[in-house]
């Protein structure tokens, strides 16, 4: 069994673990309470410690979910952070993890924000494929935690907004609520857009949140995010039933504004599930 460390943050009584797998990093956070409910997050780096978080500003998920579960009277849900590849900041390294592959290699055409990148370098798939056949088993094998797809959610923002939502394309049995944070639509643009709703389980079991702010990179969201909403409703889905969206004004593309947004989805995942 791969070793670990631990490690405690700011207001929360139990630690964070990190250990290596592979040559993935991963961390999580238990609570001290057997809990039934799992959240896998995206860009573990960022997560909980701010000593490898970008800017020293991590989401700050292990307090809000201590604050969400107590107003809803549940035990907080276990946390696993995964790592993406690379350094904080290397947005090349990063979306290598974080990129719908098929999506991407369907020949639509592609805007990065930071310059073109190698297409067939990709590897979304296989990170994804890591997380529910490797990286949560082992994590469960360390943990009184009790898994069920039905209690289960992932969450992201930016282009780990689109993993999140591309996840339900083929791991639709093995989680029921995507958490996008700002979605980074612009990449692909109309044709991103339609894909990922078509790649989306028919409406029923799933449960869908999904959000921007106005400021920087969110303020060119709006029109493709309101696409997503009208194919959303003439796959089946409901925003009385399965689906939720807010916008922050005022809000930009950072992770103190992910941390700030992060309750409001942690929420509505929590009611969901109820």
């Amino acid at each position: 069994m791969a070793s670990e460390i631990e490690y405690f943050i700011e207001g929360v009584s139990s630690p964070v673990r990190r250990l290596n797998i592979g040559a993935r990093t991963i961390e999580y956070w238990a609570p001290e309470t057997a809990t039934d409910r799992i959240l896998i997050a995206h860009d573990g780096q960022c997560i909980f410690d701010t000593r490898t978080a970008k800017k020293s500003t991590t989401w700050e998920l292990a307090q809000n979910s201590i604050k969400v579960a107590a107003e809803l009277n549940v035990t907080p849900p276990l946390i696993i952070g995964i790592w993406h590849q690379g350094q904080v900041g290397d947005s090349v390294a990063r979306g290598l993890d974080l990129s719908p592959d098929s999506y991407f290699k369907s020949g639509i055409p592609l805007f990065p924000k930071n310059g073109p990148f190698d297409i067939s370098a990709t590897k979304g798939d296989i990170y994804l494929n890591e997380i529910f056949n490797s990286y949560l088993p082992e994590v469960l094998s360390r943990t009184n935690a009790a898994y069920s797809p039905e209690k289960t959610a992932m969450i992201g923002a930016s282009r780990g907004g689109l993993s999140t939502l591309y996840a339900l394309k083929d791991h639709s049995e093995k989680f029921h609520t995507a958490l996008a944070h700002s979605t980074h639509w612009t990449i692909g643009k109309y044709p991103l857009v339609e894909l990922t709703v078509a790649g989306l389980p028919e409406p029923g079991k799933h449960k869908i949140w999904m959000a921007h702010g106005t400021q920087g990179f969110d303020s060119e969201y709006g029109e493709f995010q309101n696409h997503a909403h009208k194919l959303l409703i003439d796959k089946g889905y409901s925003f009385d039933r399965d689906l939720a969206f807010t916008l922050y004004e005022g809000a930009a593309h950072t992770e103190s504004a992910w941390a700030a947004q992060a309750g409001d989805s942690l929420r509505f995942w929590i009611n969901k599930s109820l």
